[in-house]
């Protein structure tokens, strides 16, 4: 599959259109191009746009999709209000508040999309405005106003057939993809297809949407890309490992080997000497259970026992010095597949499954007080799908789960200090089975499958844009059943079943580094 970053993303042309009868769209160009600066030239593109109200995170009052094809140049020319779409564009209420058009893109129609994030929509054509505002309109020199309805005179001071602001227009015949540019005594066409913002075109003082920097005249993306590499493999092949991180080492307990039989293995990563070492089992088998170190500690929650198919309620606690096991007070609630967090000195248990056969997912989050050495239910989850994972990152639980099925691809969120529950955009690519963590402020999904079919690719989700992002590099080895941790700003993922139906060992480490994406904005009347 073609796989395209997108460099040149947004040319918003918002026409002040002088009609009898207010328009009904905005016009809307863009011009891509790949990662080698080069234009995308007579390719099918998709392109999903909405407008979201007073952020770019805020509600979408209106959606539509464009299939379009690029020029020789990467042009495309479209008509906002004119795409496929279940809303009615002439019902929104420009007087309202602030816009913002949020784009995603697909190449060749793979019908794999890339979030571009969401951009102010500052350029609303006059006429739009005011059907919906309201507001007196007075005539100005050059213009007449009749019944709201906004004309130009045919003699302007501002601007003619041959001069912009009393400016000369060159009268060179331009080529496509021109734009006008001020040399200071005359406009002229000129050929490069971007001009930054503050080069005597437009200038002014804003703040960067999330997501976006401004350096300097242009605006930049702050975006991510991914590479994994393979390192030294497990001693044991595997799939669900408990793994955690504890000092800059990822510990993996358990699992099932080849057979579905429950290990009682324990496994240290090194990353410096890229070196797994094995160490003294655990007195006790199990599968499907969670890790996380505190304290000095390692806590095992809920999984299958020695092959039963229940949830377990246990609670154990490994010491990694001694290599010593012990335990707390048991769970409320077995479960299995379920994780377990710490955070402000106090353990919490979410989610999961209460049984093999005929399962329910267990709706319900418990905390530990280490003081009491006692779980307490704090909040009881919507009925969610069974398989959800979970994650944690700065005191909010995330519960992710992709499935076509009865709707149930999404992203949902527990605030522990808010106690707020939220939903979020879902992933962009259906899977199950697959991991999840956290790595530099993100969290990160990777592996999995769907219809038989293995899914190597990886998407970030940014809570400052509230989105899935699929970035650059997939797994060097496909796998589903695997899972990891973040050790030292890298995630870290092990085990698994390969695309032959067999347990694996391998072990694959992803690195994220930061892409700067330059963005211009051109604005024509």
């Amino acid at each position: 599959m073609k796989k395209f970053q997108l460099s040149i993303i947004v040319f918003l042309i918002a026409s002040v259109l002088f009609a009898q009868q207010v328009p009904e769209s905005v016009n809307y160009q863009t011009i891509i191009k790949n990662t080698n600066g080069q234009y995308v030239s007579n390719e099918s593109v998709s392109l999903q746009l909405n407008l979201v109200k007073d952020s770019p995170s805020g509600i979408i009052i209106y959606s539509e999709m464009h299939v379009a094809q690029t020029n020789d140049y990467g042009l495309i020319n479209l008509k906002i209000g004119e795409g496929l779409s279940n809303d009615v564009f002439g019902d929104i209420d420009w007087s309202s508040g602030q816009f913002f058009l949020a784009l995603k893109v697909s190449i060749g129609n793979t019908g794999v999309y890339e979030d571009m994030g969401a951009f102010p929509f500052s350029s609303v054509p006059y006429a739009l405005y005011a059907k919906d505002a309201n507001v007196q309109l007075e005539e100005g020199e050059g213009i007449t106003v009749d019944n709201k309805q906004v004309s130009a005179k045919t003699t302007s001071p501002l601007w003619n057939a041959n001069a912009l602001q009393n400016k000369p227009v060159e009268a060179s015949e331009p080529a496509i993809g021109d734009v006008l540019v001020y040399d200071g005594s005359n406009w002229v066409p000129s050929q490069q297809n971007t001009v930054p913002v503050g080069t005597g075109v437009l200038s002014f003082e804003a703040e960067a949407p999330n997501g976006y920097d401004f350096s300097g005249n242009t605006i930049v993306t702050k975006k991510k890309s991914g590479e994994w590499t393979s390192v030294a493999p497990m001693n044991i092949k595997r799939r669900y490992v408990a793994a955690c991180e504890y000092e800059g080492k990822l510990y993996a307990f358990g699992g099932e080997e080849q057979g579905d039989f429950t290990t009682d293995h324990v496994e240290v990563y090194d990353p410096v000497l890229n070196q797994w070492s094995t160490r003294a089992a655990m007195p006790f088998e199990r599968v499907h259970a969670s890790v996380i170190s505190s304290n000095g500690f390692i806590y095992m929650a809920g999984g299958f026992e020695d092959n039963s198919h229940f949830g377990t309620t246990r609670v154990d606690v490994y010491n990694p010095i001694d290599q010593v096991w012990s335990s707390i007070s048991p769970m409320n609630t077995g479960r299995w597949g379920n994780n377990i967090f710490a955070y402000n000195n106090k353990l919490y248990a979410a989610g999961g499954q209460d049984a093999l056969s005929n399962s329910n997912f267990v709706n319900s989050i418990e905390e530990y007080d280490f003081t009491t050495d006692s779980w307490t239910t704090i909040f009881t989850l919507p009925q969610l799908h069974i398989g959800t994972k979970m994650a944690m990152l700065d005191g909010i639980i995330y519960f992710v789960y992709s499935s076509q099925e009865d709707n149930g691809l999404n992203t949902y969120s527990y605030n522990i200090n808010t106690k707020e529950w939220k939903t979020h955009p879902p992933l962009n690519t259906t899977r199950l089975d697959f991991a999840l963590g956290t790595i530099g402020g993100h969290l990160v999904v990777t592996g999995g499958i769907y219809n038989g079919e293995h899914i190597n690719s990886t998407e970030l989700f940014s809570t400052e844009s509230n989105s899935w992002i699929s970035i650059v590099g997939d797994l060097t080895e496909g796998a589903y059943g695997l899972r990891g941790a973040e050790v030292d700003g890298k995630f870290i993922v092990a085990g698994g079943v390969d695309v032959d139906g067999l347990k694996t060992n391998v072990t694959q480490v992803l690195t994220l580094s930061d892409i700067e994406e330059v963005i211009y904005l051109h604005l024509s009347q």
